[in-house]
């Protein structure tokens, strides 16, 4: 029994809104005309990723001509292989300091590779997004770290002061790396933020931002000295049968970068009218610097979303305040009529105050240094029973993916509450978490 297709048959035939990734959302012809007749191997004139010398060298200096890169690297396997290399890169400098709202992807580096890191607490200043304090950054840097990874713009739509950033790491002659998944298509607009201009190195991704296929992505090298280090990392950590559905999106998306930036335009003239349009019908925004996010907030977002969903509009995720939606020069304004008449209909769903109440970018507090507590002894109990444990894992919400919860930090009862409320979590198992034995944490 298929009952992976069945199920996402049966989506397709609701013939649903969706604002969530991939951004082609199931209606760029060229990218419909990729079937199974193009999912090739490296064979004949194909080239190699890891080794280009031919169609796949040019496809990455297409790709150094649209981000204003020394060197592109494509990804098959999404962003989280891109930060992968990027952190293993960056072990070679010494010590990273490396923000608390990071993906989980910058955490499984820390795992895999024994990185030496300074964890910046941005939770209570970042916001999920507005820059981090840079007073918190200047000490990361004179407490010996030698590069810093930020995620910009964040899961909600907030763009780091990237200039203010480099500025600081140019005076501890510091590296500077961003997380810049969701935020690809900035450069295919006109005076949009985009890290390039600012930063040693770049991971992005494709799918999250423009029309290809789940998977696709882009390193992009902009400091000299980084290359070596980046392509030893690259060719250690990428898959040798690289996904050639999505090397043909991306060359989609890089051939009609001219065609995408007039798209763009429009595109940016519609969101502005939709955004109008929610306002005046009494709806919160709080979507900043990232086009393409739509952040409304709710007093009980997760009820709205299931009530959206009832009427077949479906979002990138809902943290029980705010819903996300990723917007795309692929919709039509016919899409947007249809948002803004559900979420009239799903506005009734909210007038409930859900039990969780706070934010989910709460300040979490460390007993333990992350490095150490990976060392200790663990057990596992059950979620209900974990509040003022301390964890041994990273857990959180999927999506976005980022952890509220990493080793050597206090289980708060906000985010028990959370989970039990029916957000989608990553980390937890059987409604069982793993948390340090009870004697070490005397």
């Amino acid at each position: 029994m298929r009952e992976l297709f069945e199920i996402v048959d049966e989506y397709l035939k609701l013939s649903p809104l969706r604002f969530h990734t991939p951004l082609h959302k199931g209606k760029v012809a060229e990218i419909l005309d990729l079937t199974a007749r193009f999912d090739v191997t490296e064979v004949g004139d194909f080239d190699n990723l890891l080794e280009s010398s031919g169609v796949l060298l040019r496809l990455k200096e297409k790709c150094q001509e649209v981000f204003s890169s020394q060197l592109s690297l494509l990804s098959t396997s999404g962003t989280t292989l891109c930060n992968l290399v990027m952190c293993h890169a960056l072990k070679s400098f010494g010590k990273i300091a490396i923000l608390r709202s990071s993906h989980k992807s910058i955490f499984s580096a820390i795992s895999l590779f024994s990185l030496d890191v300074i964890i910046i607490d941005d939770f209570d200043e970042w916001q999920m997004g507005q820059t981090a304090s840079l007073k918190k950054i200047e000490q990361a840097f004179i407490d010996g770290a030698m590069s810093i990874v930020i995620t910009s713009p964040s899961y909600y739509g907030d763009v780091a002061d990237y200039a203010e950033i480099s500025k600081l790491c140019k005076k501890y002659n510091a590296i500077f790396a961003v997380d810049e998944a969701h935020g690809t298509h900035l450069y295919f607009g006109d005076n949009l933020p985009v890290a390039g201009k600012f930063a040693d190195i770049v991971s992005g991704s494709f799918h999250k931002t423009l029309p290809t296929f789940t998977g696709s992505a882009v390193l992009n090298v902009y400091h000299e000295g980084l290359i070596s280090f980046v392509e030893e990392s690259y060719h250690l950590l990428h898959s040798t049968s690289p996904q050639y559905l999505s090397l043909l999106s991306i060359e989609y998306v890089i051939d009609n970068f001219e065609n995408i930036k007039r798209k763009m335009s429009k595109f940016v003239e519609n969101v502005v009218f939709l955004k109008k349009r929610l306002i005046d019908s009494g709806f919160t925004l709080k979507s900043k610097g990232d086009v393409a996010k739509l952040v409304i907030e709710f007093c009980s977002a997760q009820k709205v979303a299931e009530a959206l969903e009832r009427v077949n509009v479906f979002c990138e995720f809902n943290d029980n305040r705010d819903i996300v939606f990723l917007l795309s020069y692929v919709d039509s304004l016919e899409d947007y009529d249809g948002l803004v008449s559900a979420l009239v209909f799903a506005k009734q769903f909210d007038d409930e105050v859900p039990k969780f109440e706070g934010k989910i970018n709460f300040s979490p507090i460390s007993f333990l240094p992350y490095q150490k507590a990976l060392l200790l002894p663990f057990e596992e109990v059950d979620i209900n029973e974990s509040v003022g444990r301390i964890s041994f894992g990273n857990f959180g919400i999927y999506p976005p993916c980022f952890p509220l919860v990493i080793y050597g930090e206090y289980i708060s009862s906000e985010v028990v509450e959370l989970y039990k409320s029916g957000r989608a979590f990553f980390g937890i198992k059987n409604e069982k978490v793993r948390v340090l034995k009870k004697k070490f944490e005397e």
